[in-house]
């Protein structure tokens, strides 16, 4: 009988072993077909480790290429230097090196338990389904083991310097790449007038730096999108038909130096869910589930769309007229109707590029798709940049600008980001100060709270453009934050009204005021001396004690109302002594800190402008530590900005904001 015939018995009926044995024989044939219906490969646990030459797998569950259920109920170990390889495997390439850790099906038969005579044939035989590990010599093989092995291992992104030049050859890449699109297996990946237009890219000498970076970070996306439809073009290209003779689950890899064995899960049956239910989760339609893929790449390289700067810069005298900005409030750059990121690469690598396990093909990635799976959801994983749009401000693209003189450039920049409700914080600087610059990152794309360097060259030109991330300035805040909520929320317990609440605010910041007045005056008669700690501490207890009681209802600010004052302004400050700046870092502590008690969740400029000064109070901590006395004067400076900025932005009146601009800018002076 075939596995889809069975016996039905009747009263009366002299039945056979055999025909009774065909019930239980189809019964487990269903029990298969329903394993095969649900998946293949490792489910969960068969874990390895190593101890030497021998090698431990944890207790697990898998199912085989019959839908056999694999149940090891306990670890086992298994012993390179004495384990017999076995051999006959469909699935194992026996050139590879190393040896393939297999869990496979095992049946045994005993006398039934209840029979007592000295000979049972006349009682049934009691089988036992286990599961055994053996080795075999090589490393599984597949459409989606061998997707590693094709051109793609050879193929690397372009890397740019911080002044936007490619470090590798842009034509190599460009030829690998469009290689991959015309030799795939089964035709061109993609409409040959795309490749096309691929082969005739280029980037001559002639190209401004801001040019440059943009055709190596397109041309990466094309690369990271091709190698996303490689992917899922292997995937599916596993049988649901996995017939094989010698049926088992690659549990591993293991090499060997010397004595000692080292177990990888990179080679090993990774779970498999149905074909139906992963082309369902891949989008598309059954007959091209790798639709959505291919569209995303033909969308990429259709977009190509590098600046064209003009040959003579524009003579406009300050805002450009219809500037050729475009802005993706989504967070991402507009192709084709679509937003689609194309950030810059940095100078190195985050992660090793591809990361390993992205060529593990595993089905089940498909369920929530992560930037290690799509290499083109999210490229700065491995440039080791920052996200765009942290802020969830959306993005400018101003490529449109190169070519244009930098101070029009910069007030363009400027008026359209106040446009969008963000203050601004754009200027421009020469292309070769960035060169040695840290936290700059090469782009034509930021948002709008990023801060924005506009590169010009000897001319004053536009050639290029930088931003410094927002999420620099943020992130060190991240920490504190939830400190400060937990501690506000217990103030507000013991509060009274909003209008009680606002006036002991106010009363801080006229104490802040004082402090600064106060600090005026020190900073005149102690500039060469020791700075007074004593008095200066019952000034900051005041103001901690009135801010801790304060909790501040004001209107939402959701844009950013300061800035921080550019490096190049601060060159020529000097005269700053470790003790004056000690002193500034003590004050600027506590300040910060009694800033953070004010309960503002969604004044996002509050929140930035107390990591920025947190984040300038650490330099000059630093550099107080390191004794870099020529440095401390910007540094100096650079807290003072950033304090009156995070006064500021809790939302003081205009003219308070007004006098400590005035009380600053005094300080600045005798620090100058």
């Amino acid at each position: 009988m075939t596995d889809n015939e069975y016996p039905e018995f009747v009263k009366g009926q002299t039945l056979t072993s055999d025909e009774l044995n065909e019930l239980t024989t189809h019964l487990r044939h269903r029990d298969r077909l329903v394993g095969r219906m649900t998946g293949f490969g490792v489910n969960c646990g068969l874990a390895g480790s190593t101890a030497g030459s021998v090698i431990t797998i944890s207790p697990g569950l898998a199912v085989d290429q019959r839908g056999e259920p694999l149940v090891l109920d306990s670890a086992r170990t298994i012993d390179l230097a004495s384990a017999t390889p076995v051999g006959g495997w469909s699935f194992i390439d026996g050139t590879k090196e190393g040896w393939s850790v297999i869990l496979r099906a095992t049946d045994t038969g005993v006398p039934h338990t209840t029979c007592t005579e000295s000979s049972c044939k006349g009682h049934s035989t009691t089988h036992t389904a286990g599961v055994e590990l053996v080795l075999a010599v090589g490393r599984v093989t597949g459409p989606r083991f061998d997707f590693p092995d094709d051109a793609l291992r050879s193929v690397t992104p372009i890397l740019l310097s911080k002044t936007s030049q490619p470090l590798t050859a842009y034509s190599t890449l460009r030829d690998q790449v469009s290689g991959l699109l015309k030799n795939a297996a089964g035709g061109p990946l993609v409409d040959p007038a795309l490749i096309t237009l691929l082969d005739g890219t280029s980037i001559p000498s002639s190209d401004l730096a801001g040019v440059k970076g943009y055709k190596v970070a397109w041309l990466n996306m094309v690369l990271f999108a091709t190698m996303d439809l490689l992917r899922c073009r292997a995937l599916l290209a596993t049988s649901c038909q996995r017939d094989t003779t010698t049926p088992g689950v690659v549990v591993g890899h293991v090499t060997r130096a010397g004595s000692v064995a080292t177990f990888s899960p990179r080679y090993r049956h990774a779970w498999e869910p149905p074909t139906g239910l992963t082309t369902s989760l891949l989008g598309g339609s059954g007959e091209s589930p790798c639709a959505p893929v291919k569209d995303r790449l033909e969308t990429i390289i259709s977009g190509y769309a590098p600046p064209t700067p003009p040959p003579t810069p524009p003579s406009t005298g300050g805002v450009i007229v219809d500037p050729p900005i475009r802005f993706c409030p989504k967070g991402k750059i507009v192709m084709r109707g679509e937003c689609i990121n194309v950030p810059f690469p940095g100078e190195f690598f985050e992660v090793p590029f591809p990361p390993e396990d992205y060529f593990t093909i595993d089905p089940g990635i498909y369920i929530n798709p992560d930037p290690t799976r799509y290499l083109v959801d999210d490229p700065s994983i491995f440039y080791g940049t920052e996200h765009l749009n942290f802020l969830d401000d959306g993005v400018l693209q101003a490529g449109g600008l190169l070519g244009y003189k930098g101070t029009d450039v910069v007030a363009t920049l400027t008026q359209t980001i106040k446009d969008l409700g963000v203050e601004a914080n754009v200027s421009a600087i020469a292309m070769t100060a960035v060169k040695d610059a840290v936290g700059v990152e090469p782009t034509l794309s930021f948002s709008p709270s990023d801060e924005v360097l506009v590169l010009t060259d000897a001319a004053g030109v536009a050639v290029g453009m930088a931003r410094v991330p927002a999420v620099r300035s943020v992130r060190d805040a991240g920490t504190a934050i939830p400190a400060a909520k937990a501690a506000v929320a217990e103030v507000q317990v013991l509060s009274g009204t909003v209008d009680r609440q606002l006036k002991g605010f106010e009363g801080a910041l006229r104490e802040f005021d004082g402090g600064l007045q106060g600090l005026t005056k020190e900073f005149s008669t102690m500039r060469d001396g020791a700075f007074d700690q004593s008095g200066y501490g019952a000034r900051i207890g005041m103001i901690e004690q009135q801010l801790a009681r304060t909790v501040v209802y004001g209107e939402r600010i959701s844009t950013l109302e300061g800035r921080i004052t550019p490096v190049k302004g601060l060159a020529s400050a000097s005269g700053v002594r470790p003790e004056l700046a000690t002193g500034l870092m003590e004050f600027s502590r506590s300040a910060i800190e009694a800033m953070r008690t004010i309960d503002q969740p969604d004044n996002r400029a509050l929140t930035t402008s107390i990591a920025v000064a947190e984040k300038a109070r650490g330099e000059l901590a630093r550099l107080v530590t390191a004794g870099e006395v020529d440095a401390l004067g910007p540094a100096t400076l650079q807290v003072l900005d950033t304090m009156r900025t995070m006064v500021k932005s809790a939302g003081t009146d205009a003219a308070l904001g007004a006098r400590l601009d005035e009380q600053v800018a005094a300080l600045e002076g005798l620090i100058r």
